[in-house]
């Protein structure tokens, strides 16, 4: 009976840590720093699978996608071909092995498959465009929320958008009705986003529908609800690197953001606060007091 209750108490706490979800509150815990990888170093978009607990980065020169495990060590690799001119950005895990890619200046997203070691030709990838051929300033970053099956998207300047696909037929990559509406957030520009859905301690939570929007020119990170209101935010300025493009979130809450330099940084998520610690305290000498009493 004390373990039951040790337990919930514990299930308490993380609940609680995450209801209270705030950018600030994370610390860095590890740096990356990556040379020697089998095409283009420059990282640019990255995803969790949370089916099989590694991350997957795709480089911005559309020749790869790389795959890590949670540390940040690189595990295989599967070769883009016919990628040549393209500029890929965006990354995100959909389910059953399968991924959204996106490519910036089509504005285009592609639905693949990984397999370590394997290569797949990028023209004969379904795909789905959200809006018209743009130079470098489009599609930069892309998530999946499994929850509502909404795919966001983000136009990096010229101007700043948020891009909404719903009804998206993933298996044909058709029947997606596209949305956008320009944020208010002060940044010089969008580099990625990456919807908070994906962690299960925040479902029934104020954050689970709110999104995190990465800046690369402001060196922020941002949590925005889906008004565009800035939430929460995480200055990066002191990382040192100024070409942070990529950002994803895993299941515990850690954050993981990828570079052109290229580095993965790891974000830990808040330890239990005091508050939630006395009340742990609290429960257990409740339960020795029963015990007693008994």
């Amino acid at each position: 009976m004390k373990q039951k209750i040790l337990t919930l108490a514990l299930a308490t706490i993380s609940t609680a840590a995450f209801a209270q979800f705030n950018l600030a509150n994370y610390s860095l815990s590890s740096t990356v720093t990556y040379g020697g990888l089998p095409y283009n170093d420059e990282l640019s978009g990255v995803t969790y699978n949370g089916d099989n607990g590694r991350l997957y980065v795709v480089e911005d020169e559309a020749q790869a996608v790389y795959e890590f495990d949670k540390t940040g060590a690189h595990l295989s690799t599967m070769t883009i071909t016919g990628g040549a001119g393209t500029d890929t950005e965006g990354v995100t895990y959909i389910g059953g092995g399968q991924f959204l890619m996106a490519e910036e200046r089509t504005q285009n997203i592609y639905r693949f498959s990984y397999t370590a070691g394997g290569s797949f030709a990028r023209a004969g990838l379904p795909a789905f465009n959200v809006g018209p051929l743009t130079n470098n300033t489009g599609l930069e970053g892309i998530s999946y929320d499994p929850i509502s099956g909404t795919v966001f998207g983000l136009k990096e300047k010229s101007p700043q958008l948020v891009y909404t696909v719903s009804g998206l037929d993933l298996a044909s990559m058709t029947g997606g009705s596209v949305s956008a509406f320009v944020p208010s957030l002060g940044t010089l520009d969008l580099s990625d986003v990456q919807v908070l859905s994906t962690v299960p301690s925040l479902f029934g939570t104020g954050d689970q529908n709110n999104l995190l929007v990465l800046s690369q020119e402001s060196d922020l990170l941002l949590e925005i609800d889906q008004a565009g209101n800035i939430l929460s935010q995480l200055d990066l300025s002191s990382l040192g690197s100024d070409s942070i493009e990529g950002v994803t979130i895993d299941e515990y809450g850690t954050i993981y953001l990828v570079s052109e330099d290229p580095k993965m940084f790891i974000f830990n998520v808040p330890e239990p606060s005091t508050a939630a610690l006395i009340a742990l305290g609290g429960a257990l000498v409740a339960v020795r007091r029963r015990r007693v009493q008994a």
